[in-house]
């Protein structure tokens, strides 16, 4: 009897030794995360995580949450230098990253790898966790938390959160933005997700051949279906002609000349579209706008030369 109080002493002395945090978002209970990592867990209080709790959730403590992701702290509490105690994010493998939230995100990430983690990025590369609040507010008018991002030029200002953290990496695609003829992202009218997604298993080109559906979507008149295809569109898809970011030349084409453009494919054309004058030169060249003849050029339904 006396071993058994003397042992619940130690542990009661112990346990007052801890400071005791609480807050609406632990459920008003004692976390003993809490007790050395205060900073994180008040920053975490404004995430994604903190915020999007499930109903059966609203209740459970801060310890419990991170718990979820981080793995039983107990060993870790009394030994917090010990190493492979708890998973540490920072310091883990991409595929034990991504493996640990696809616990969770199984139902919105596809199962089989994307560009990304093929490239070697973990999910950390791009999303945050703890902390996601001041350093965004300070540079985004449309402010979400939950993004990793960098410091932007001024005229990328106003792109949303998730956009801001593609530019980190993809700075050649945003230069393109800059151009006269470019998809409306700096404007705010539109982000990166709305055509890419950064969780499509698979890699390559992201808008090429059947993918061309991320431009239907919008474009719907260029989306057939046509009897009569545009032979490219089974191949290369728009970006065969289009420059899907942004160009210098009129409709995002990828050459200044519409001749020049189709030639660049049509090297074998008619013998009437190069004259039969053994001296002058062609009846058509890559000054021609071939669209005036040609003009459902994204398909039709009538003719297979596309002049109707």
């Amino acid at each position: 009897m006396r071993r058994t109080i003397t042992a619940a002493l130690i542990l009661l002395m112990a346990t007052a030794l801890l400071p005791v945090v609480t807050s609406a978002t632990d459920g008003g209970s004692a976390a003993p995360c809490l007790a050395c990592h205060a900073d994180t867990a008040a920053a975490f209080r404004a995430t994604p995580h903190a915020l999007n709790l499930p109903a059966d959730a609203a209740n459970s403590t801060t310890e419990t949450r991170c718990a979820a992701c981080h793995g039983d702290g107990m060993h870790h509490m009394a030994n917090p230098a010990g190493s492979g105690l708890i998973i540490k994010f920072a310091d883990a493998e991409p595929a034990t990253v991504n493996s640990r939230c696809q616990t969770c995100h199984a139902d919105t990430h596809s199962p089989g790898p994307d560009a990304h983690s093929r490239a070697g990025l973990a999910c950390t590369s791009c999303h945050t966790v703890h902390d996601k609040t001041a350093n965004d507010a300070a540079r985004h008018s449309q402010n979400r938390p939950g993004f990793k991002t960098s410091v932007m030029p001024a005229s990328l200002a106003t792109i949303d959160a998730g956009s801001a953290t593609c530019f980190a990496c993809h700075q050649e695609s945003f230069t393109q933005f800059q151009f006269n003829e470019r998809h409306r992202l700096v404007e705010g009218s539109m982000t990166c997700a709305d055509c890419h997604d950064p969780h499509a298993p698979g890699g390559g080109a992201r808008l090429g051949a059947f993918r061309d559906a991320a431009c239907t979507e919008c474009h719907v008149d260029a989306g057939g279906p046509f009897m009569f295809e545009h032979a490219a569109s089974k191949t290369e898809g728009c970006i065969a002609c289009h420059a899907p970011h942004g160009s210098p030349n009129r409709h995002l084409l990828t050459h200044q000349q519409t001749g020049e453009l189709c030639y660049s494919c049509h090297v074998v054309v008619p013998q009437f579209h190069l004259g039969f004058s053994p001296v002058g030169g062609p009846r058509f060249d890559e000054r021609t706008q071939c669209t005036n003849c040609h003009v459902t050029i994204h398909g039709s339904n009538l003719d297979r030369n596309l002049l109707r």
